[in-house]
């Protein structure tokens, strides 16, 4: 089913023969929190050679370091850790998800969120501060019975999920700060400030600072270029409020 819905098929293991029997089946591995601490799991799960996602859920550093380096041991380097609040839900107040940059900078891997609050948005703010993965416990029907199904998400809030995610990864932009986009040029021209006539300037006139303005549109000469107009010869008329370009001086 999941191949032919184009989704990733993976599972929890908890023992060596579920390990042997998921990697039949399963495209990675997911380490839940409670067992980051069993390494001889982890280094036989590792050894399977297949991408590892591991909560870290009541773990500190110390805890999340010995698991990095039992599946590297086993020859994996192929990890990602969530940080996690092992609560059921989870109050946002512990889900500190700055730790999340603690965790890539020190070991170098992928990062993202296991969340257990209810609602969304704690996942969508983890995507905007860097998580590459979000994991969130999903029901068909919050009213049948079982311990996740209250505070999971349903099918609705899954898709809203999804789309908020997709929006703020692309909000997050390159980084690089160019000036404006295309889209932006219309306001780039008729909104900022530029140089204008605060006064009739008849041709021939030495333009002083008191004959000059900054304010909307744009089209003239940029404001940190005004000093560089005073003391130049008007070429032409320029009228009240009209935009200084330099060919009119």
């Amino acid at each position: 089913y999941c191949a032919k819905k184009g989704i990733l098929f993976f599972a929890t293991p908890f023992d060596n023969r579920a390990v042997d029997e998921l990697d039949e089946v399963s495209s990675f591995f997911k380490i839940a929190s409670f067992e980051l601490v069993d390494l001889p799991l982890l280094r036989y799960c590792a050894s399977k050679g297949k991408p590892m996602i591991i909560s870290t859920g009541l773990a500190n550093m110390e805890e999340i370091e010995d698991a990095y380096l039992a599946c590297r041991e086993a020859g994996n380097e192929q990890m990602a850790f969530l940080q996690c609040a092992s609560m059921y839900p989870a109050p946002t107040s512990i889900m500190n998800l700055r730790s999340m940059e603690t965790i890539r900078r020190a070991f170098g891997v992928p990062v993202g969120l296991s969340d257990h609050t209810r609602g969304i948005h704690i996942s969508v703010a983890a995507a905007a501060i860097g998580a590459s993965i979000v994991e969130k416990h999903f029901t068909l029907d919050r009213t049948m019975e079982g311990p996740d199904h209250p505070f999971a998400i349903q099918p609705d809030e899954l898709k809203e999920l999804v789309r908020q995610i997709r929006e703020v990864e692309a909000a997050l932009g390159d980084g690089r700060k160019l000036g404006p986009a295309p889209e932006e040029m219309e306001f780039y021209e008729k909104a900022r400030r530029s140089v204008h006539a605060a006064v009739d300037i008849p041709a021939g006139t030495v333009i002083l600072p008191e004959m000059l303005t900054c304010k909307r549109p744009g089209y003239g000469v940029r404001p940190k270029f005004l000093t560089l107009l005073t003391g130049r010869r008007a070429t032409r008329d320029i009228a009240t409020d009209e935009w200084v370009t330099w060919e009119m001086v």
